[in-house]
């Protein structure tokens, strides 16, 4: 059975019909937005299943950067993946979230925090992320309507999903327990995307005087903001750099989050008791997210050289160089390829690496995606971030040549072992030799495990571990994305 709702929250429309997977599926709704309507989920569960106990349930919070898509997205569709569960005697009941995206749900600044204070609400900001714990709160109370066990939920989520699942998990708002008892995390943990409330300021002054509000009032200001139309107000977001369709992120609230997840404090980091176990990965070729960003750039190697000693100094600026293969002799091509696997490591693998090394609730699987995208477009062969969206839910089955249509089997089957409390392959031991085990998918529709160390980004990803901050700092200038002030 499969209940499907809608509208959507606002976002630019120019994002509609370009899937990151690159393949368009059959839309299974229109886009229809409304800012108030929007908080809704869609539920799919196994027709006539609904044991004594109940069936765990998966709740799944899509990416897009908190800026774009939706639950009901048709790579998302559920029946595919509720239908396999049932054929592997692994059921399980699936949600899938909507949630407020872009200034909707993370827009934060001083009046906006005072306006809540009056309210009797605390915090600023993180308003998508706190529509996300509504579900699943909605989801605690009535999922036993729909066979569904509320004390066996997985939290699960991609790129600002997972980012935002992470976040709750690192949330000191819970005193009993969070929400989900274990978690899969796909390419994104808390680091890449939290700021400040001095930051989240300056984006909120730049929205204002793009569209020419006078903020010298911080009340009159807000208030003509919540006169401006939905359109108008998603139109805003070309002010704040990157295109029309710029990420948002996460707010240090002192009320949701009390720290900031950053980098250096991901190996300290600790989880509610309530959280017992961790699915995690990442995709080889994650900074090719960053392509269009980096190319504006134009990077030649004088340019790269003269930002490593400015960041990182001389000493280890040359490292990094070396380690990437930077050098003058490169063509602009070839060093544009070096700086994606920079990207990579930095933003990308080294922190989720970091959060699967520290995990000390419980058990953690650890993933490492090598398979390409088999599509036509401008990442075809390459494992890019997303690209485990076109094999997880099973919803491109009939697209996918059989080697990968059985992969997608392969991983669809260990992420319902791990739903439904299963050992879906040997536990990542945390052993600091490279020894310990993760799983491998890809290339040629080939899985197995194998050594971390056997990766071949394995010592450039412990050299950003030992430069931490000040090599995500490089990284986010290679790509022109402002660091927190």
């Amino acid at each position: 059975m499969r209940l499907c709702i809608r509208p959507l929250c606002p976002f630019p429309k120019i994002a509609i019909g370009h899937p990151i997977t690159q393949k368009n599926l059959p839309p299974q709704h229109g886009y229809e937005f409304d800012e108030f309507r929007c908080l809704n989920l869609n539920i799919t569960c196994p027709k006539d299943s609904t044991p004594e106990g109940g069936l765990p349930v998966l709740v799944w919070i899509h990416g897009g950067g908190n800026v774009v898509g939706t639950a009901a997205d048709p790579g998302y569709d559920g029946a595919p993946l509720v239908d396999f569960s049932v054929q592997k005697s692994l059921p399980f009941v699936l949600v899938t979230v909507n949630y407020r995206l872009g200034a909707f749900g993370f827009l934060a600044s001083d009046a906006i925090r005072e306006d809540n204070e009056a309210a009797g609400d605390q915090g600023v900001g993180n308003y998508g992320i706190r529509d996300q714990l509504l579900a699943y709160e909605w989801v605690k109370r009535n999922i036993k309507a729909f066979g569904g066990d509320p004390n066996r939920i997985t939290g699960m989520g991609e790129s600002a999903g997972s980012i935002d699942t992470h976040i709750t998990m690192c949330s000191e708002l819970f005193k009993s327990a969070i929400p989900f008892t274990q978690a899969i995390l796909q390419s994104g943990v808390g680091s890449l995307t939290v700021r400040t409330s001095k930051y989240q300021q300056s984006v909120y002054e730049k929205v204002l005087a793009h569209l020419k509000i006078e903020t010298d009032k911080s009340s009159e200001g807000l208030k003509a903001l919540r006169d401006v139309s939905a359109d108008d107000l998603v139109l805003s977001y070309v002010a704040l750099g990157g295109g029309p369709v710029p990420a948002w992120q996460a707010t240090v609230d002192d009320y949701f989050l009390a720290t900031n997840c950053s980098v250096s404090s991901l190996s300290s980091q600790k989880y509610h008791p309530s959280l017992k176990r961790l699915l995690i990965g990442d995709c080889a070729d994650e900074g090719l997210i960053f392509s269009m960003p980096l190319s504006k750039r134009q990077w030649t190697f004088d340019g790269v050289q003269k930002m490593t000693t400015e960041v990182l100094g001389e000493q280890q600026g040359n490292e990094v160089l070396q380690a990437y293969g930077i050098s003058a002799d490169l063509s602009y091509e070839e060093l544009f390829a070096c700086l994606i696997k920079l990207l990579s490591d930095a933003e990308w693998s080294q922190p989720i690496r970091e959060v699967a090394k520290s995990f000390s609730n419980g058990d953690v699987f650890y993933y490492h995606m090598t398979e390409g995208n088999p599509f036509d477009g401008a990442h075809k062969g390459k494992a890019h971030h997303a690209v485990d969206l076109i094999y997880i839910f099973l919803t491109y089955q009939s697209h996918l040549p059989s080697n990968l249509a059985t992969l997608a089997e392969t991983m669809a089957s260990r992420w319902l072992s791990f739903v439904n409390g299963g050992q879906p392959w040997s536990v990542y031991d945390q052993k600091s030799d490279g020894s310990s085990k993760l799983m491998v998918y890809g290339p040629n529709g080939r899985s197995g495990e194998a050594s971390e160390s056997s990766k071949p980004a394995y010592k450039n990803i412990l050299l950003c571990e030992e430069l931490k901050e000040s090599i995500g700092r490089f990284a986010a200038g290679l790509h022109g994305v402002l660091a927190d002030v």
